[in-house]
C-alpha cells in the first residue's frame, strides 16, 4: 500500500464534545477490511496515543469488548473504528458513543499507507474531540500527502483550426464589393457545457476601383444544444476590427479619400449560429453564419454585413 492518498472527508453531524480533559473512553480495536492486520493495529496504537495526548483515558478493549465492560470500569462512553482497503487506498473511520449508546461524533478519512497513520489519527481525533471538520483542525505538521497534491480536473478539449470564410457588407460603402473572401484561425474550447472560442479573420476584396482589407480579433461563447456528434449551437462575440479600403469613384461628401486609403477601427459586435459536426471524434469540421455590427462608422455610414465560414479544427 504504497502512495498515500489522503482525501478528508468528514462529516460532522453532532455536538462537539467540550473538553476532552477528564473524560475515560473505551477503545474497540477496529475492524478491518482488505487490510493487514499489521495496519489495523498500527492504527488502534496511535489512535490510544492520540487520544491520551489530548486528555483522555483510554481503557483498551478486544474485539469481543462489550460496552457495558467498559461504563462498569467507569468510562464515559466509547470509540471504534474501521478500515477498509480500495486499491491503494484505505478510509478510516472514527465513531464516538455515549454512556447511552447514542452516537456522538464520526468522522473519516481516507488513507494508503502506514506512513501518514499518524496524521490521519491525530486529525480524526481532534475532529472527534471538537466537532470540527479535519481540514480545520489541521496543522503545519500534519498535512497530508493527498493535500500536497494537485486537484483532479474535468477532462474538456481543446481544438485549433483554420476558417474559409465569406463576407457581405451591407450597410456602407464596403458593400460595393458584393462578395468578399478571406481566411482565419481559431481556437475552440469545449467543456461539455459551453463553448467558447478566440479568433482571427482576414478578409480581402476588390473590383472596379475599390480594395478592401479587413481584420479581426474576437472572442465568442455559445450554447450547443446537443452532446451528439453533430451538434446545432448558437452565441455572440465581441472583435477588435480594422477596415480598411480605398475606392476610385467619386466621393461627394469628402468622407472618402480617394487619392489613398482610408482605415476605420473599433469594436464589432456578432451573433452567430452554426453547426459542429465530429464534436465525438479528434477531427472538429463547423459550418457557422455570423452577422456583425461595427460600433463605429464607415465612410461616415454604419457599417453591418454577415460572414459564412467553413473551418476544420484538430
Amino acid at each position: 500500500m504504497r502512495h498515500l492518498a489522503l482525501v478528508v472527508a468528514c462529516l460532522l453531524g453532532w455536538s462537539p464534545i467540550a473538553a476532552a480533559g477528564g473524560h475515560t473512553w473505551g477503545l474497540i480495536p477496529g475492524e478491518g477490511v482488505n487490510v493487514h492486520p499489521d495496519f489495523v493495529n498500527v492504527a488502534l496504537v496511535l489512535l490510544e496515543q492520540h487520544l491520551v495526548e489530548q486528555g483522555v483515558t483510554v481503557i483498551r478493549g478486544t474485539a469481543e469488548s462489550n460496552p457495558q465492560d467498559f461504563l462498569s470500569q467507569g468510562a464515559d462512553g466509547w470509540v471504534r473504528f474501521s478500515i477498509v482497503r480500495m486499491g491503494e487506498t484505505a478510509k478510516v473511520t472514527l465513531q464516538a458513543f455515549g454512556a447511552d449508546g447514542m452516537p456522538t461524533g464520526a468522522c473519516s478519512m481516507t488513507a494508503g499507507s502506514p506512513d501518514d497513520m499518524d496524521n490521519v489519527a491525530a486529525r480524526l481525533v481532534r475532529s472527534i474531540l471538537t466537532g470540527k471538520g479535519s481540514r480545520e483542525g489541521e496543522t503545519i505538521y500534519d498535512v497530508t500527502e493527498q493535500e500536497q497534491e494537485q486537484l483532479k480536473k474535468k477532462r474538456s478539449t481543446m481544438y485549433y483550426g483554420l476558417k474559409i470564410n465569406g463576407v457581405t457588407a451591407f450597410t456602407s460603402p464596403l458593400s460595393e464589393e458584393p462578395l468578399k473572401y478571406g481566411f482565419g484561425f481559431y481556437g475552440l474550447y469545449d467543456p461539455r457545457i459551453f463553448l467558447a472560442e478566440l479568433w482571427t479573420n482576414f478578409t480581402f476584396g476588390s473590383g472596379d476601383g475599390f480594395s478592401e482589407f479587413s481584420w479581426e480579433l474576437g472572442v465568442s461563447g455559445y450554447y450547443p444544444f446537443s452532446e451528439t456528434n453533430f451538434c446545432p449551437y448558437v452565441g455572440g462575440g465581441l472583435a477588435m476590427a480594422t477596415r480598411t479600403a480605398t475606392v476610385a469613384a467619386d466621393d461627394p461628401d469628402g468622407s472618402w479619400d480617394n487619392e489613398a486609403d482610408s482605415t476605420w477601427s473599433g469594436l464589432s459586435v456578432s451573433a452567430a449560429a452554426g453547426v459542429l459536426f465530429g464534436r465525438t471524434s479528434d477531427v472538429l469540421l463547423r459550418a457557422e453564419l455570423r452577422f456583425f455590427a461595427d460600433t463605429f462608422k464607415v465612410a461616415g455610414d454604419p457599417s453591418t454585413g454577415l460572414m459564412y465560414t467553413m473551418s476544420i479544427g484538430y
